[in-house]
Parts: C-alpha cells; sequence; structure tokens
C-alpha cells in the first residue's frame, strides 16, 4: 500500500516519528490530527486518525519497545491520509484471529488493531513471530 510517487502531497505534507515512548505516542497523535484538519477532513475523522495514530503507536510501546510511526497525506485518486507504523518486536503469530476481535491479550484489551481497523477506510497487517509488524491504515476525506 505504499503510495506512488506521482500521488504524494507536497512537501511537509509527510511525518515520520521514532517511537519509544508515551511522550512519543503524544507527538505522533498531535501530530496526525493536526495534519487531518490541514487536509480538510472533518473534525470527527480527524480524531478518528488521531486515535488509530495513538493506537499503533502505543502498540509498538507496548509489545516492541521501539519503531516508528508515518504518516502521509495523499491525493490520487482520493484525497486521504496512509498512515504506517512499523515495528521489529515479537510479531504476531496469528493476525486473522487479533483482528477477528475474539483475541484479548494479557497487556491490554487486545481492541486496539480491530478497534484502530473499523475507523479507517482500509487497514493491513504484516506480521510474524521474529519478524516485527507493519501494519498499513488509510483514511479518506469525504467530500462535504
Amino acid at each position: 500500500m505504499n503510495l506512488p510517487e506521482s500521488s504524494r502531497s507536497a512537501p511537509g505534507a509527510r511525518r515520520e516519528i521514532l517511537i519509544t515512548s508515551e511522550h512519543d505516542v503524544i507527538q505522533a497523535r498531535t501530530g496526525a490530527k493536526r495534519m487531518a484538519d490541514e487536509t480538510g477532513f472533518s473534525i470527527p475523522d480527524s480524531v478518528k486518525i488521531a486515535t488509530v495514530v495513538s493506537e499503533l503507536a502505543r502498540n509498538i510501546v507496548v509489545y516492541a519497545q521501539k519503531g516508528r510511526v508515518e504518516f502521509e497525506v495523499f491525493r490520487t485518486p482520493r484525497v486521504g491520509i496512509e498512515i504506517v507504523a512499523v515495528d521489529d518486536g515479537p510479531g504476531i503469530a496469528d493476525v486473522a484471529h487479533v483482528l477477528s476481535g475474539k483475541y484479548r491479550s494479557r497487556t491490554g484489551m487486545g481492541l486496539g488493531l480491530v478497534g484502530s481497523k473499523r475507523l479507517v477506510d482500509e487497514f493491513s497487517v504484516d506480521s510474524a513471530p521474529g519478524k516485527g509488524t507493519r501494519v498499513v491504515a488509510r483514511k479518506y476525506v469525504v467530500p462535504r
């Protein structure tokens, strides 16, 4: 789901934040909300984007201790934001089970990925034990 160069937005409409602490989670959430607002998302959709970034960044802190979150505006075929969260943590053995909503982790409610998936238009998880995790989410601007 990486964006082709021709669909990327103007310089400055991309952020990458190293995630190692709760402070970084807050910084990522705030930056994503600001970018969504500036891109033309409604207030509820801007909050959804910020929530997804926060959940994915928090998962990095809890499960992998270190990773990164990127978010970028794209303009083709429609205007939206792509969020990519990557870590080299322990990975997820059964992604389908986690995304089914039936999984509960020992460290949380287990709804971070499922809840994030419900808040965006496109969502994918690439993960395997010992290989880390890469999550890609997209949300499109709804024309007003």
